[in-house]
């Protein structure tokens, strides 16, 4: 919650406190201890809603939208897929994608579909086609993204957005002071069902910052660990 949010709660406090005071105290003045309870609680349901809308994750789909410069670490990147966000002749914010290997004999891709709780032959065989499904939209975009296999055992995604990334030579980095990443937990045996996944979103400012720049650091270097598609 901002600090200006929590500043409103305490000004509700004590509104509601003078309110309360005024009320019992000078009875001639009811009128005006109930209007300063009023006015208390109503900062304080607006203090309420404004923390919640701030703290509340965009769509998957919204967040590209808004972004110039998308890096995900996904495993299949389902969920892009079912977001129907990358279009045949479109362009695309998302400029690198690092994706699980798509191979039975990867520990770390039967690993993740184990910890996923999909652990049949079948359920690798339909990752394993999302993952390729996945490849194919993106080179049916108009813009380059590059992509990559990975073989990490996290037991998390994450994603890199950036409204107005820092541009080094002809690449756009997402680390301005815009950037957010949304981090999405994997939990053994529920991770199949969305409802059940996680998520927290870690700002590139404020108290956040180090832990940002600790996750973007963790992306570039399996990046360079990464066997290129």
């Amino acid at each position: 919650m901002r600090e200006g949010v929590k500043q409103n709660f305490l000004w509700t406090l004590v509104g509601i406190g003078l309110g309360g005071g005024v009320f019992m105290i000078i009875p001639s003045n009811h009128i005006v201890g109930i209007i300063l309870i009023c006015v208390s609680v109503g900062i304080g349901l607006y203090a309420w809603h404004s923390g919640r809308k701030e703290t509340r994750l965009k769509s998957i789909k919204a967040a590209m939208r808004e972004s110039k410069c998308v890096w995900a670490f996904v495993y299949t990147g389902q969920q892009i897929l079912d977001a129907h966000i990358l279009k045949e002749g479109e362009p695309t914010s998302i400029k690198k994608l690092i994706l699980l290997k798509p191979d039975l004999n990867n520990d770390t891709f039967n690993y993740i579909t184990e910890l996923a709780g999909g652990d049949t032959l079948n359920k690798r065989k339909m990752d394993i086609q999302a993952i390729k499904s996945l490849l194919e939209s993106v080179k049916s975009a108009s813009t380059e993204v590059d992509t990559y296999y990975h073989s990490e055992k996290l037991t998390y995604i994450f994603t890199i957005y950036d409204k107005t990334p820092e541009i080094e030579g002809a690449i756009q980095l997402p680390k301005s002071e815009n950037a957010w990443i949304v981090v999405q937990s994997l939990e053994p045996k529920r991770a199949s069902e969305k409802k059940d996944w996680h998520k927290w979103v870690v700002k590139n400012k404020g108290n956040a910052k180090e832990q940002f720049e600790a996750y973007y650091d963790l992306f570039t270097k399996i990046e360079g660990e990464a066997e290129q598609t």
